[in-house]
């Protein structure tokens, strides 16, 4: 029997045990309930902890592999510059080997920012957020903010 089923049966045993049914020992019942209840709710814990072992070390290896892709993409950028940098210097445009054909393009033409301040206010860009740290602590003092309430998430569970 699962977990959901328990709570199902036991729900089902405390509504009987509410509506006075008679001829029926619900303490030992529930005793017995509680029982295998406690036995689910260890072994959900004990595949807690494994899963959450599991993932740590996923973490770990994505971490590691992560540093691995920055250093083989670095490696890429320092070679394409060498090649770029060797292309200009012996004057060439373009190479066509037999696998590979390597050319130089234009630049692109891109906007640098020189005096942020002497930019037109229409071309600039701002981000709306609310500092939720200092809302929080401005309605726990009792201050009324239209726009905003304090409120709780879910209930979380701790295994220890």
């Amino acid at each position: 029997m699962n977990l959901y089923e328990l709570t199902e049966q036991y729900q089902t045993l405390l509504e009987m045990a509410y509506e006075g049914a008679e001829g029926v020992d619900y303490t030992e019942m529930l005793q017995g309930m509680e029982g295998v209840i406690s036995d689910k709710l260890e072994g959900y814990c004990k595949v807690i902890k494994t899963l959450e072992v599991e993932a740590e070390a996923i973490k770990a290896e994505t971490v590691r592999l992560s540093q691995r892709k920055t250093s083989l993409e670095n490696q890429v950028t320092r070679m394409k510059e060498a090649m770029k940098i060797n292309m200009i210097r012996l004057n060439l445009d373009k190479h066509k080997g037999q696998l590979f054909t390597v050319s130089l393009t234009k630049p692109r033409q891109r906007v640098e920012v020189t005096n942020i301040d002497a930019v037109p206010s229409e071309l600039i860009k701002v981000k709306k957020e609310v500092d939720k740290t200092a809302a929080m602590e401005a309605l726990k003092a009792g201050e009324k903010l239209h726009g905003l309430e304090l409120v709780y998430g879910e209930s979380g569970l701790s295994i220890r």
